[in-house]
């Protein structure tokens, strides 16, 4: 259970969301380049029907994955750093 010292900022709920979405979009172009990197074609997407699905499914969970990930850290470091703030300014 989460008790009053592990309350999320007002600050990260405004801030936290829209660095997340950034930060994963950063993360995924530098997936997707590596993905093409690595396999000379451009990451599968759920409409292209010359990539098995199987293919398609563990890309989707890869990036999946990763966007639940940076969303975690990015929260926890937005509400870490609004702490601090708060802190100091107190």
């Amino acid at each position: 259970m989460a008790n009053d010292s592990s309350q999320v900022s007002p600050a990260v709920k405004l801030i936290a969301p829209a660095a997340a979405m950034g930060v994963a979009w950063v993360v995924r172009q530098g997936m997707s380049k590596a993905y093409e990197a690595s396999t000379g074609n451009k990451p599968p997407s759920r409409d292209d029907r010359d990539v098995s699905i199987g293919r398609v499914i563990v890309w989707a969970v890869a990036v999946a994955a990763v966007a639940a990930a940076i969303d975690v850290v990015v929260v926890r470091l937005t509400n870490s750093a609004t702490e601090s703030i708060a802190a100091k300014s107190s």
